[in-house]
């Protein structure tokens, strides 16, 4: 019984440690991204993405990557907080779940999630 126990601990710790290696590269991929996007910096956001990228706005616009990198310029809100609230990491694809939260030029406040994900 104890010699089927250790492999079975030996399988679970190296997928954890897959998906904390998963986790962790995504961490810095993240961050990469928020900075380039506070910066307006499409140069470096574009080499973070890949060319099939795309994303849906809160109103439902989906945006490939060219769209992505024009919306890139515009201004954000001064005041954008993003809270990370769930992170899920299946092999070497991590899903995260944020809430954003602003205010706009008229002073009306804002909230809206963002679902991510990322494969290596």
């Amino acid at each position: 019984m104890n010699r089927l126990l250790l492999p079975s601990l030996l399988v679970a710790f190296s997928c954890s440690l897959l998906a904390l290696d998963a986790a962790s590269e995504v961490a810095k991929v993240r961050e990469a991204l928020s900075l380039a996007s506070v910066a307006h910096d499409a140069d470096a956001f574009v080499k973070l993405i890949t060319p099939e990228f795309y994303a849906t706005s809160r109103s439902g616009t989906l945006r490939d990557r060219a769209a992505t990198l024009a919306h890139l310029q515009d201004a954000r809100p001064a005041d954008l907080k993003v809270e990370l609230i769930k992170s899920a990491t299946y092999g070497d694809t991590v899903i995260q779940t944020y809430l954003q939260s602003w205010t706009a030029n008229d002073g009306t406040k804002h909230t809206s999630y963002l679902n991510e994900v990322f494969t290596k």
